[in-house]
């Protein structure tokens, strides 16, 4: 076993507890659940307690293998895991308790953004111009070949990076824009008819999208604004911050309430949310996300992110702020809300999750305790 190997295991399993770094969050009710970034583990969250359970390891991948899995989509009872470096679409029931696959027809693809229409799951792939779907109802994949084609002949502004998590839906219709350049991308799942809109005035590619009832909000990739849109009529106004015009808010979570919320995810960005109020058109900040988005924790671990996601729930915003550790509810007053999203994973459990990737003999609990399988790991 080779000393990263070690000392991945020594920090996993030091005093049984690990907080959690994800990139993955679905939320239902008064459960969340996670998949880490940093190794192979799915957790269900109580959200009231924040207590964690550890559900199990993706079968078939490696235990200590990073950004597996970018997005997580609850359909019905079964947890739609996208693969983002996973080989395939891994399917776990919440009743049987037990993983199922779907094989990937393009195994290269990293997906990162998806939303659920029914029992489709529709995706977007970071490192190609391709969406797609997958059918619940009979296990399969597919591509829209008319967006490949069309993406394909257009001219690229971020090199490979094609999709992030820009997607949302509407009733049964997709809305979809891409980092690579200035489109809307309309999948009406009904009929499978897709419409492209370009956006006059931007010029940097687009990150997000949501609607708030009446009209589309979209970040730019490149920039700290907004660019209000609405299908009929087109872009109604670019609004960009001017306090923050110098920064790249380069990868970010956007989400709709009366006011609309940004929420960095780059460890390269400023440590505020923005939140921008429609009627008013001015811009603010949520002065209690900076101790939780510290700058001095990022450049303490620059491979972190800052809030990696951020999901809308009816009474606020549960957010993850990756570099200190903490899972956070923020109120729509702005009001923060934290626990340490521990996962209390047992040795026991490290050890068989982490034996056809180590080679570790498996030991019955009471017979090594933290302190001797450590000494064991240094032998």
């Amino acid at each position: 076993m080779d000393s990263n190997t070690e000392n991945s295991i020594i920090k996993l399993c030091y005093e049984g507890k690990k907080e959690i770094w994800f990139d993955a969050l679905e939320i239902d009710g008064e459960k969340a659940w996670v998949f880490a970034n940093d190794f192979n583990g799915l957790f269900e969250v109580d959200l009231k307690t924040l207590k964690t359970t550890y559900l199990g390891s993706i079968p078939g991948e490696p235990f200590l293998r990073g950004s597996l899995c970018y997005s997580i989509v609850k359909v019905e009872n079964d947890l739609v895991l996208l693969p983002a470096g996973a080989k395939r679409v891994a399917i776990y029931n919440l009743l049987q308790k037990a993983f199922s696959f779907i094989e990937m027809r393009r195994q290269e693809d990293s997906i990162y953004g998806a939303v659920a229409i029914g029992r489709k799951v529709y995706f977007l792939v970071s490192n190609a111009p391709m969406i797609g779907y997958v059918d619940m109802d009979d296990y399969s994949i597919h591509y829209f070949c008319e967006i490949e084609k069309h993406k394909m002949g257009r001219p690229h502004i971020n090199g490979r990076i094609c999709f992030r998590k820009g997607i949302c839906a509407v009733g049964e219709t997709v809305y979809c824009v891409s980092c690579d350049d200035n489109e809307v991308i309309q999948i009406n799942t009904k009929d499978g008819r897709i419409k492209f809109f370009e956006l006059d005035g931007v010029e940097d590619g687009l990150r997000s999208i949501a609607y708030d009832g009446n009209i589309f909000w979209i970040t730019e990739w490149g920039r700290a604004s907004l660019v209000q849109w609405d299908e009929r009529y087109g872009v109604q106004q670019v609004f960009r911050c001017k306090e923050y015009r110098n920064l790249v808010y380069r990868s970010a979570d956007l989400i709709c309430n009366n006011d609309i919320w940004i929420f960095p995810t780059g460890g390269d960005l400023n440590d505020d949310a923005l939140v921008f109020d429609p009627e008013r058109k001015i811009w603010r900040t949520i002065p209690e996300l900076l101790k939780f988005g510290s700058r001095a924790n990022v450049k303490k671990n620059p491979w972190k992110q800052i809030f990696p996601v951020s999901v809308y729930v009816d009474d606020g915003i549960y957010t993850y702020a990756a570099n200190t550790g903490e899972f956070l509810f923020v109120d729509w007053t702005g009001h923060v809300k934290s626990g340490v999203l521990m996962a209390k994973m047992t040795i026991q459990e490290l050890r068989t999750a982490a034996v056809s990737e180590t080679g570790l003999p498996v030991f019955k609990e009471e017979e090594m305790g933290i302190v001797d399988f450590l000494n064991y790991l240094l032998a």
